[in-house]
């Protein structure tokens, strides 16, 4: 069994492989409906035991900002990476367990984010995987998870399911028309909620990030995607 753990880990360590991006000339922006939140109410509340199924739906749509640069995938990463803090995790999470007040939380983060205002938590190197496919002519495409703890914080205490959308996800991928940079808009996510305070702090983020987009798309100094 520990051979078995040990494999999965290896495999994910692979898959999760550190990349960046940045790039930006072109903006499109998407509606995707019919995407549905299903939540399932196994537990009785309080009870601790099994009780009647419970099942609310509720219609999201979601508003895709894709930016295109004729940059080379490796220079949009590297303009993103200048952006984003990348701290060491471990030490992130003991930091965060450590503190004391929500305001020793807010330096944690402060310490942790980059010019972007956002840290990655996590990078998949979904290209790694193309390549293993497809040799190495396989188009590149990089998954990023990043996010600012603080800014979710101020989202969630309004609007519970805004954990399900933060962090944020950032893509970058080859296509044939240059490198794209796609990002769901976290204000699409929350629109059905009716909540205008996580709202107000949804179209803060989706500004941020665009502006990494824009700033990554076009070479931009990291310093830009701060403003």
């Amino acid at each position: 069994m520990a051979d078995i753990a040990t494999g999965r880990r290896l495999l994910l360590k692979e898959f999760c492989r550190c990349v960046c991006a940045a790039g930006v000339i072109r903006y499109s922006a998407a509606s995707v409906t019919g995407a549905r939140i299903l939540t399932r109410g196994l537990w009785a509340a309080g009870s601790g035991k099994k009780g009647g199924e419970g099942v609310s739906l509720r219609e999201v749509k979601v508003e895709r900002v894709s930016v295109t640069s004729p940059k080379a995938f490796e220079d949009v990463v590297a303009t993103l990476e200048r952006a984003i803090g990348r701290p060491d995790l471990t030490v992130f999470g003991r930091e965060m367990a450590a503190a004391k007040t929500f305001a020793d939380v807010e330096k944690v983060v402060q310490a942790a984010v980059g010019l972007s205002g956002f840290m990655e938590f996590a990078r998949m190197d979904l290209g790694a995987v193309l390549r293993k496919r497809d040799g190495a002519a396989a188009r590149q495409c990089l998954r990023l998870i990043v996010g600012n703890p603080v800014i979710m914080s101020r989202m969630v205490e309004h609007v519970p399911d805004a954990g399900s959308y933060a962090p944020v996800t950032i893509l970058v991928d080859e296509r044939a028309d240059g490198v794209h940079l796609s990002y769901d808009r976290m204000a699409s996510f929350l629109a059905a909620y009716g909540s205008e305070e996580a709202l107000a702090v949804a179209r803060e983020l989706d500004a941020k990030v665009e502006r990494l987009l824009a700033a990554a798309a076009t070479g931009t100094s990291a310093s830009a995607a701060a403003k």
